[in-house]
C-alpha cells in the first residue's frame, strides 16, 4: 500500500523501538526458546494466537501516534481495525504471520518490518475474504456442490480441501494390501543397484551421521534422507549448481531422481494454493531453482513427529498435495508417496480408483528399509512412477498416435500440452482435454468407468448422426485392474476415514437437514503448513481405544446377523514380525446394505460429475465369493509389508484364512480424437449464433435418440461447442461428451437410466427428487429430462452471460440451482419453475437477450404446460415434445436475422 509519503525516512524519525519490544517481551512469555519453528514451541497452544493479536494492536497504535492523519492512512487503520476484530474472533492460523515475527526476533530493519506488515495485511484481507465465504456456503452446501465445484483449490482452504477430500474418498482408501511391497520395492530391473546400496548402508551405519535421527523431527529426518542422498549415493551436487543430465554414481548406477523439501508455502508453483510440502522427489537432470513446479513432482511424502494417531490429518493432507500433482500432472496413471509418523512408515500409492497402502514399516528397528524405499523412488523409471508411456513430448508438442477407425495406420496428433479443460477433483474420471496445435480437433483423456459402453463405441454408433461430432481415432491406455495387478484388496483393508467424534464437516444428508460446520475448522488459512497440527490431531483421537473395542464388538455382532465368516485382520510390520494394527476397518452391520453393494457391481453408480451422490449406493464393489488369503503368523518372519506369503516353489508357509475379496471399481484410461474443435455455448459471439447452436444441438439429440437409440443424460453448458456458422455442414452448434450416455435398444441402459447424472445445476426436477424423496417409486431418466436440461441451459445462459464488464448481478440468484441440499435446491428450481414465477426468472436476462424473451417463454410452456404429467410413458411420441420446441427456435432464428 502506498502512503504517498517516504516510509523509510518517517521510520527515521519516529522508529518502531517500542512496539518491536513489546512484541519481544510477549513472545518470550508464550513461546519457548530457542525452537526450529518461531511458532512450534508454544507454551499454551490455546493462547498461541494472543500475541500476534496483540502485535496487530500496537502497530495500530504506532499508525494512530506517528503518522499525521490523512485519507491512506484513515485506510490503513480502517484495515487493520478490520484484521484486529477478525482475529479476536476468529482461530486464524499462525503462518501468514511466521516472516514478519521471523523478522522482529532477528531484529532487522525498520523498513524491512514495515514491508513486511504490509504484505501481511494484504494476506490476511484474502484469508478473511476467502474464508468469509466458505463459512457461509460450507455450511449449506450438499455433496452436490462439492461435485459440481469439484473442490476449487484457489477458493479453499487446507481444512476445508481435507473434509471435502474424506468425503470423496471414503470407501475407496485401502491399507495393508497384499502383494505391495513385492509389486513396488522388490523389481527385479533395480536389484543389483539396490542391493549394493543398501549393503553400502549397512557397512556404513555405525557412524553417527548415518544413524536415524534419535529424535525423529521434520529437520533431522531430511537432514538424514539428504546425508543417505549425498553421501551414500554420491548422485546429487550442491543444491547452486546445475544437475547434469547422465549423472553415473561411484557404484556405477544413474539415478532418475533427486530429493526435495520446501521451508515455506508458495515454493512450488503451478498449483490450486500454496502449499509447503515436507518430501518430494524430481528428474535429477532438472537445473536446481529456488522455486519449484507441481508437473516435476514424481513423489511426495509427509514427515510428522507424531504418531501415527495423527494419521487422518495427515493422510488428508497427503491426499490434498496428491491433487495437486494429478492436477498438474492430468495424464499421470499413478503417483507413489508415503508418510513417515515418528518411526513408522506407511508406504502409499495413488490412483483414479483410491489410494492405497502396505502395513506400517518401523523404521527405528530397521531404518534399512527406509533406505530400501529412497533408494527405490530414485531408481525407478518413468513407467513405474505412473508417467504415461504412450504420451510423447518435443519442441512442438505433446505427441500422441491413435488407431483410426476402419484403418490399420495409426494418426500422429500432436497437442497443445496446456488442457483447455480438465476436472480438478481427483477420485473421477480425470477428463482433460487437449487441443491440437493446427486446431483441427481434440484429444479427450479419461479414465472411464469398465461396467459400462464406452464413449468411443457410443460416437462410433453415432456416427452418422447430424450435430454430433466424430471420433476420428482413440487409444486404450491402461486399466486400473492392470495396473493393480499382483495386488489382493479385501474388506478388512478399507479405511474408515470419519473423525475419531463423528462430526461431519461436510453434509452426506439429502434430507435437507444440515449440519453446522464448527468455524474453527474452516479458519486454518490458504493451506498453509500448520506446525501445531499435531497437537489438534492427537485430541480428536483421544477415545481411540474405546472405538478399536467398539468396532471389534460391532463386527462380532455383524458375523452373527450376517452369517459372514471372520475376515483377514490386519496386519502391521515390525522388525520382521507380523503383529495387530491399529487400523480402523469398515464394519458392513446389515445383510441389505451388503446387497445394495453387490447388486451396484454391474451399473454406474448414482453420481453427478461420476462422483457419489447417494449414500445408498456404493463406490467398493464386492466379490460374491470368499477367498483364501494367505497370512504369516511366525514369530521369526522377516518378511516386508504387504508381501506374499508363498514360496517361490509354491508351497503354502502361511496360514491360509477366510477373507472377502473387493474388487476395487476398474477403470479404463482412454484417448479419443474428437472432431470439430469449438466453443462452449456460454463463450457465443453473438445471440444469433447461441440460438443456431442450441437448436442444432436439441435436433442433434434428437437425432441420437431417435436413430441411435442413445440417450445424452449430461446436457450442460459444457457439453454444447458452437462451431461458427461459417462452417461447410451449416452446422453452428454439436453435442459432445457421451461418457454419462446409455444406450436404449432392446431394453439395454434401462438400469443405467435410473441414476442420476448430470451437471447439478441443470439437472431435471423428476431426476433430482428422486435423489431424495423416499416415495417407493424410480424415476427413468428420459429424453424428457434431457430437454429440461436444455431448457435450464438456455435461462441460465440468459441470466448469467452477456452482462457488461462481466458483471454477474444474479449470481447468488443462480447460486441456489446447485448450493444447499438436494431438497432445497429442488425446491428452489422448482418454485422458479412455476407459472407464476417463470416471466420474474426471465425478467433476469441480460438485456441483449430480450429478443428471445418469448423463446424462452415457449420452450417453457412446452414442458411444464402442455406436458403436465411429467413422468412420461415409454411408448410416447418424442415429437410431441421436439417439434414444438424446434418449431420455436425456427422462429426465433428468424425474427434475428430479420
Amino acid at each position: 500500500m502506498s502512503l504517498n509519503i517516504d516510509i523509510k525516512a518517517h521510520l527515521a524519525e519516529n522508529p518502531l523501538d517500542k512496539t518491536l519490544r513489546k512484541f519481544r517481551g510477549l513472545y518470550s512469555i508464550y513461546f519457548i526458546t530457542p525452537c526450529e519453528n518461531v511458532f512450534g514451541n508454544p507454551k499454551n497452544i490455546n493462547e498461541c494466537r494472543d500475541p500476534l493479536e496483540i502485535l496487530i494492536n500496537l502497530f495500530m497504535v504506532f499508525i494512530k501516534v506517528s503518522f499525521n492523519s490523512s485519507t491512506d492512512i484513515k485506510k490503513l487503520q480502517s484495515r487493520l481495525e478490520t484484521i484486529s476484530s477478525w482475529m479476536e474472533a476468529t482461530s486464524f492460523d499462525l503462518t501468514p504471520f511466521e516472516p514478519i515475527v521471523k523478522l522482529i526476533l532477528n531484529h532487522a530493519t525498520d523498513i524491512e518490518i514495515w514491508n513486511s506488515l504490509m504484505q501481511l495485511i494484504d494476506e490476511l484481507e484474502t484469508i478473511m475474504s476467502a474464508t468469509d465465504d466458505q463459512l457461509d456456503d460450507l455450511a449449506t452446501k450438499s455433496i452436490y456442490r462439492r461435485v459440481v465445484e469439484t473442490h476449487n483449490g484457489t477458493q479453499m482452504n487446507m481444512e476445508d480441501l481435507k473434509e471435502a477430500l474424506s468425503g470423496e474418498l471414503e470407501g475407496s482408501v485401502f491399507v495393508n494390501v497384499i502383494g505391495f511391497w513385492d509389486k513396488y520395492f522388490e523389481s527385479e530391473r533395480m536389484k543389483v543397484e539396490r542391493d549394493i546400496l543398501t549393503k553400502k548402508y549397512a557397512e556404513l551405519c555405525a557412524d553417527p551421521k548415518f544413524k536415524f535421527p534419535a529424535v525423529p523431527t521434520e529437520d533431522a529426518v531430511w537432514k538424514w534422507m539428504k546425508v543417505i542422498e549425498n553421501d551414500l549415493f554420491q548422485a546429487s551436487r550442491d543444491p547452486k549448481d546445475l544437475a547434469v543430465t547422465d549423472s553415473i554414481e561411484r557404484y556405477g548406477h544413474a539415478f532418475t531422481g533427486s530429493q526435495f523439501h520446501t521451508l515455506a508455502a508458495g515454493q512450488i508453483i503451478g498449483n490450486q494454493a500454496k502449499r509447503q510440502v515436507d518430501y518430494f522427489i524430481k528428474r535429477r537432470d532438472l537445473p536446481i531453482e529456488n522455486e519449484h513446479h507441481w508437473s516435476d513432482i514424481l513423489v511426495v511424502g509427509e514427515l510428522t513427529i507424531s504418531s501415527s494417531k495423527v494419521f487422518r490429518q495427515k493422510f488428508l493432507q497427503l491426499s490434498v498435495y496428491m491433487r495437486e500433482v494429478f492436477m498438474a500432472q492430468p495424464l499421470r496413471r499413478f503417483v507413489h508417496g508415503f508418510i513417515l509418523f515418528e518411526r513408522d512408515l506407511q508406504l502409499w500409492v495413488y490412483d483414479r480408483s483410491g489410494p492405497y497402502s502396505c502395513s506400517y514399516i518401523d523404521i527405528g528397528k530397521s531404518p534399512e528399509k527406509l533406505v530400501h524405499v529412497l533408494v527405490t523412488y530414485m531408481l525407478i523409471n518413468d513407467e513405474e512412477l505412473g508417467l504415461e508411456p504412450n504420451v510423447k513430448y518435443n519442441d512442438n508438442g505433446m505427441v500422441v498416435h491413435l488407431k483410426v477407425p476402419g484403418s490399420g495406420e495409426p494418426r500422429m496428433i500432436t497437442l497443445d500440452p496446456k488442457p483447455i479443460s480438465q476436472q480438478k477433483a481427483y477420485l473421477c474420471r480425470g477428463t482433460s482435454c487437449y487441443v491440437a496445435t493446427n486446431s483441427s480437433c481434440v484429444v479427450k483423456f479419461s479414465w472411464r468407468i469398465c461396467d459400462s459402453i464406452s464413449e468411443i463405441e457410443l460416437l462410433e454408433k453415432a456416427d452418422s448422426i447430424a450435430g454430433m461430432v466424430r471420433i476420428i481415432g482413440s487409444l486404450d491406455l491402461v486399466k486400473i485392474s492392470q495396473l493393480r495387478e499382483g495386488l489382493i484388496f479385501t474388506k478388512t483393508m478399507v479405511k474408515n476415514l470419519c473423525p475419531t467424534e463423528n462430526v461431519m464437516n461436510t453434509p452426506h444428508d439429502y434430507s435437507g437437514e444440515i449440519k453446522r460446520i464448527p468455524k474453527e475448522s474452516v479458519n486454518n488459512q490458504l493451506g498453509r503448513k500448520r506446525k501445531s497440527e499435531a497437537l489438534q490431531a492427537e485430541k480428536e483421537v483421544a477415545s481411540s481405544s474405546k472405538r478399536e473395542k467398539s468396532v471389534q464388538e460391532s463386527t462380532k455382532t455383524s458375523q452373527r446377523v450376517t452369517g459372514s465368516r471372520p475376515l483377514l485382520s490386519s496386519a502391521r510390520f515390525n522388525h520382521g514380525q507380523i503383529c495387530s494394527t491399529p487400523t480402523e476397518s469398515r464394519v458392513f452391520m446389515e445383510e441389505s446394505s451388503t446387497l445394495l453393494v453387490n447388486q451396484s457391481i454391474s451399473e454406474k453408480r448414482k453420481t453427478v460429475d461420476d462422483a457419489q451422490v447417494n449414500n445408498r449406493m456404493k463406490r467398493i464393489q464386492l466379490s460374491s465369493n470368499v477367498g483364501l488369503i494367505a497370512t504369516d503368523h511366525s514369530a521369526g518372519s522377516s518378511r516386508h509389508p504387504g508381501t506374499s506369503t508363498i514360496s517361490k516353489s509354491g508351497k503354502k508357509s502361511a496360514k491360509m484364512v477366510n477373507a472377502e475379496v473387493i474388487n476395487p471399481r476398474d477403470r479404463q484410461f482412454t484417448a479419443a480424437g474428437i472432431s470439430p474443435y469449438g466453443r462452449p455455448i456460454d463463450k457465443f459471439r453473438s445471440v444469433l449464433e447461441l440460438v443456431i447452436g442450441m437448436n442444432d444441438a436439441i435436433k442433434a439429440h434428437r437425432s441420437l435418440l431417435m436413430n441411435a437409440k442413445i440417450l445424452h443424460r449430461d446436457i450442460s453448458v459444457n457439453n454444447i461447442l458452437l462451431t461458427g456458422m461459417e462452417k461447410a455442414d451449416k452446422l453452428g452448434g454439436v453435442l459432445i461428451d457421451l461418457d454419462l450416455a446409455t444406450l436404449l435398444e432392446e431394453g439395454k441402459g434401462q438400469d443405467e437410466a435410473r441414476l442420476m447424472t448430470g451437471t447439478m445445476q441443470f439437472i431435471a426436477l423428476d431426476i433430482l427428487r428422486n435423489s431424495f424423496a423416499e416415495t417407493g417409486t424410480v424415476v427413468t431418466h428420459t429424453y424428457r429430462h434431457d430437454l429440461e436440461s436444455f431448457l435450464y441451459v438456455l435461462l441460465w445462459v440468459c441470466i448469467n452471460c452477456g452482462w457488461k464488464d462481466d458483471d454477474k448481478p444474479h449470481g447468488d440468484f443462480l447460486s441456489r440451482w446447485y448450493i444447499g441440499s438436494a431438497q432445497q435446491i429442488y425446491d428452489s428450481k422448482e418454485n422458479d419453475m412455476r407459472k407464476s414465477r417463470i416471466r420474474d426468472l426471465i425478467s433476469k436476462f441480460a438485456p441483449r437477450f430480450f429478443d428471445i424473451k418469448d423463446l424462452a417463454e415457449e420452450f417453457w410452456d412446452v414442458l411444464f404446460v402442455l406436458q403436465k404429467d411429467k413422468q412420461k410413458k415409454k411408448s410416447e411420441d418424442p415429437h410431441r415434445l421436439y417439434g414444438p420446441i424446434i418449431a420455436a427456435f425456427d422462429r426465433a432464428i428468424q425474427k434475428l436475422k430479420v
